[in-house]
């Protein structure tokens, strides 16, 4: 054998041997994020970590290998509650590969939940229809919703019904069955199609979704496939609640109220207590209702405070009504600071609280010029009769009876009732109505 072939032999045999370790090598980073993305899904972060972290500057890794290791440690630092490293990965992982879907809807779903950054739905919805675009079933999903709802972009229900048709249809994406069945139902389209709807929900409701077993009492409740059922409704509700749909819970507990399919005002109470536990402020107020129907005032009063106190308007005019039935000042004081804080956006609130602000015989709870605002602010051009009446009271109040007396004669017009002609003409007397007179 000359030298040249003995060099040549010697050059190809390691060669073959370095490909061999080198094929070793990948499989071995391969294995190891493997190995790391069953142990995320036993939630083992930290272990997996310890695969993936070697794994970031491993050479023996594709682009888009490398893209699922920043994922998958984006994905467990964003399971413990470590968001700005978790972005930080997902980006990281976009960058290796852009068209990396699983880190670009990750990061939309950052960007909506204002998790490592901020809220940002336009930013969300960008991403989702990006992914989407690449085949991402869930952002398939989330851009479906998003055009449903206009969170973060416009409503459109039939761009909706595309993205939802694609992932429920074709990719059988079980999280867009309930918002495509919704697609089927008065308010989506102009030509509903309830037994499809229907359809969809069942669907759903095979894979145990709560949402879908309470959707499902709602078409019954409406009678939208014909004649109202509210006892099956009710069954469905209920089923809702016991899978954990809080907003299930609600509506099954307000049909616990009603005598035509059999009341039990316990089991309402313990369905509100479930609609409250799980966010819902109607819960709270259900509760605060059924503790008016015992006359226990002070526990009904603690209820519509706590959802008050979370801005809801509803609770707030409630509260607001138990205050002023104190005899204490402060009380009706503060009563009247919730209903005027209800009526930024509850015209029934602002012109109770109108009324009181212009009408009421006590001179400390007594304000014109502020009832005249609230009535602005609140009613629009959209002018009740009561509504008029508060009107009429509150220019009064501040000495304007020429335009009291303008406003109460509409009042008047509408109506023969005595109360009505009655202020008319303390307004032309030029005296300001006072609800104890």
């Amino acid at each position: 054998m000359g030298h040249r072939s003995a060099v040549s032999i010697a050059i190809l045999t390691l060669l073959v041997v370095t490909t061999d370790a080198d094929i070793n090598r990948a499989r071995e980073a391969q294995d190891d994020l493997e190995r790391a993305g069953e142990l995320l899904e036993f939630d083992r972060y930290a272990l997996a970590r310890s695969y993936l972290d070697p794994l970031v500057t491993n050479p023996w890794l594709t682009t888009r290998q490398r893209a699922r290791v920043y994922y998958l440690r984006g994905f467990a630092w964003f399971s413990e509650g470590r968001d700005r490293s978790a972005i930080e990965d997902f980006r990281y992982a976009i960058d290796n590969h852009p068209n990396h879907t699983a880190s670009i809807a990750a990061l939309a779903d950052a960007y909506a939940l204002g998790r490592g950054v901020p809220r940002n739905p336009a930013e969300a919805y960008s991403l989702h229809l990006k992914a989407a675009r690449g085949g991402h079933a869930p952002s398939k999903v989330a851009v479906g919703v998003a055009l449903q709802t206009g969170n973060g972009t416009a409503i459109d229900f039939d761009a909706s019904r595309f993205w939802l048709r694609e992932a429920a249809e074709d990719d059988h994406e079980v999280s867009a069955y309930v918002p495509y069945a919704r697609l089927f139902r008065e308010g989506f389209t102009d030509e509903p199609d309830p037994a499809t709807a229907l359809a969809w929900y069942r669907r759903a409701e095979d894979f145990e979704i709560a949402e879908a077993a309470t959707a499902i009492g709602y078409v019954y409740a409406k009678g939208e496939l014909g004649a109202t059922d509210l006892s099956r409704a009710r069954s469905q509700f209920e089923k809702g609640a016991q899978r954990g749909d809080p907003q299930g819970a609600l509506a099954a507990a307000a049909l616990y109220l009603a005598d035509a399919i059999g009341a039990d005002v316990e089991r309402a109470g313990a369905l509100y207590r479930q609609a409250a536990d799980g966010g819902l402020m109607a819960g709270l107020n259900g509760l605060g209702y059924l503790a008016e129907l015992d006359r226990d005032v002070v526990a009904a009063r603690g209820f519509y405070e706590e959802a008050a106190n979370a801005d809801d308007v509803e609770a707030q005019y409630r509260v607001g009504q138990i205050y002023l039935d104190s005899t204490e000042l402060a009380e009706k004081r503060r009563g009247l600071a919730w209903l005027t804080r209800a009526g930024r956006s509850h015209q029934d609130a602002a012109n109770l609280a109108a009324w009181i602000l212009s009408t009421s015989p006590i001179d400390g709870l007594r304000d014109g010029a502020a009832a005249l605002r609230l009535l602005e602010a609140s009613a629009g051009n959209d002018f009740s009769i009561d509504v008029l009446d508060t009107l009429a009271a509150s220019h009064a109040e501040v000495g304007d009876f020429d335009e009291a007396v303008r406003v109460q004669r509409q009042v008047v017009a509408q109506s023969d009732d005595a109360d009505f002609a009655a202020r008319l003409k303390r307004y032309e007397a030029r005296r300001p109505w006072r609800d104890d007179s």
